[in-house]
């Protein structure tokens, strides 16, 4: 599926940092189909927390999770999912846990 390039396993480098933290502060809004799978304050308060992403979409979720400042652990049973929560992380510039379950 990662060699595929599906859409769940391709890594997001296209984030805004400044509108994410604004979105986790309640500044800005989402549609409401957005908001009502990602609300907002599940992503406020998040900076210095540890967060846990197990199978998060190989650099999707695990990007969020770290330009918001927390301290992310990322389980996978892929190597690949893996190498793309590696490359949000270095992109990004924040620190993952990756691990690879056998």
């Amino acid at each position: 599926m990662v060699e595929a390039k599906q859409s769940f396993t391709v890594p997001w480098l296209d984030l805004d940092p400044i509108l994410l933290r604004r979105y986790a502060a309640g500044e800005l809004r989402a549609d409401s189909r957005f908001e009502y799978v990602h609300p907002w304050r599940l992503f406020s308060e998040i900076e210095g927390k540890r967060v846990l992403c197990l199978a998060s979409g190989g650099g999707q979720q695990s990007a969020v999770f770290g330009l918001l400042g927390a301290k992310v652990t990322v389980v996978d049973l892929s190597e690949g999912q893996l190498r793309g929560d590696r490359r949000a992380a270095e992109h990004y510039g924040y620190e993952i846990t990756p691990s690879r379950l056998t």
